[in-house]
């Protein structure tokens, strides 16, 4: 098998194919979406200091999505890749937690993809969905518990 074709099964592909303005203008405006946490976060019944927390970690999650994904992408850097999935996982987990999995687990999703080589990406991505619907379902009951 010749050299190139080695080292590209060993790298993620870069999926995005747009310059760095494009993918941030795009990103962005999928990051809208995560509007609807932000709110939840602004006006639930929680403590002021809780409700700004969880208002920093949606921000923090959008932050990941539109600026992280593309740069790690683009830097091709393991260190980098592995520590913007580790963050946006702890994100995904205080968002979850406060019910807002659902709008969510979509960034994830699309980081692993994108950032995770060849099937792993695949797999991955299908571990995540599990994880989240089943951390969804345990919020639930203990919810109803409690």
């Amino acid at each position: 098998m010749p050299r190139a074709n080695v080292e590209a099964v060993g790298q993620p592909s870069d999926l995005t194919g747009l310059s760095r303005r494009k993918w941030y203008l795009m990103a962005a405006g999928w990051s809208l979406l995560l509007l609807v946490p932000a709110i939840v976060a602004l006006t639930s019944d929680d403590p002021l200091p809780l409700r700004v927390l969880q208002l920093f970690a949606v921000l923090g999650y959008a932050a990941c999505y539109v600026f992280g994904v593309y740069e790690a992408v683009r830097s091709r850097s393991r260190a980098l890749r592995a520590a913007l999935l580790v963050v946006m996982a702890g994100l995904f987990v205080v968002l979850a937690g406060v019910g807002s999995g659902v709008f969510t687990v979509a960034f994830l999703v699309v980081a692993v993809i994108m950032l995770v080589p060849g099937r792993w990406g695949t797999v991955g991505a299908v571990v995540a969905s599990v994880g989240a619907v089943l951390g969804r379902v345990a919020a639930r009951r203990r919810a109803q518990l409690g």
